[in-house]
């Protein structure tokens, strides 16, 4: 009686452990994120020693209320007086963020102080505290006029 309580013991827990397991013996996989839309036509006005940049959004982002988007302004500079390094990797830093707020045109604008004596190369993206969006256009310039305008360049 004890070998036939056994196997009904052993069958009762191979058929409860069949139906409790999911079959399924990978690593988790974190959920995807819907592809972010892209920073587009980045400008640059110079006026005195501050740029001006400009971009306007491909689309709205995602509506999440528990993520809170903002668009990350990224520079890269060099000193003048060293020759520009063709081929070289640019390295940019964060600079500025300014915050996603819905608007009817999606257009967006921010200032950035200058120093005189830099090369200078901005890009901007749209990102949140775990995801970030596609680079937009670089824009460049070699140092502080009076005033220009710079037209938007692709990388």
């Amino acid at each position: 009686m004890h070998t036939r309580s056994a196997f009904l013991l052993s069958a009762a827990l191979l058929l409860f452990l069949g139906f409790c397991g999911c079959g399924v013996k990978a690593p988790p996989v974190p959920p995807r994120q819907p592809p972010l839309p892209a920073v587009k036509d980045l400008t640059c006005r110079v006026v005195q020693q501050t740029a001006t940049l400009s971009w306007r959004l491909a689309a709205a982002p995602p509506a999440t209320w528990y993520q809170s988007w903002r668009f990350g302004i990224y520079r890269y500079r060099t000193r003048l007086d060293q020759p520009p390094c063709k081929g070289c990797p640019q390295v940019f830093d964060e600079v500025a963020t300014v915050p996603y707020t819905d608007t009817e045109n999606l257009r967006f604008s921010a200032d950035i102080p200058l120093d005189s004596g830099y090369r200078y190369v901005f890009k901007v993206r749209l990102e949140n505290k775990r995801y970030a969006g596609p680079d937009s256009n670089t824009v460049q310039f070699d140092d502080l006029p009076i005033e220009s305008t710079q037209p938007s360049e692709t990388p």
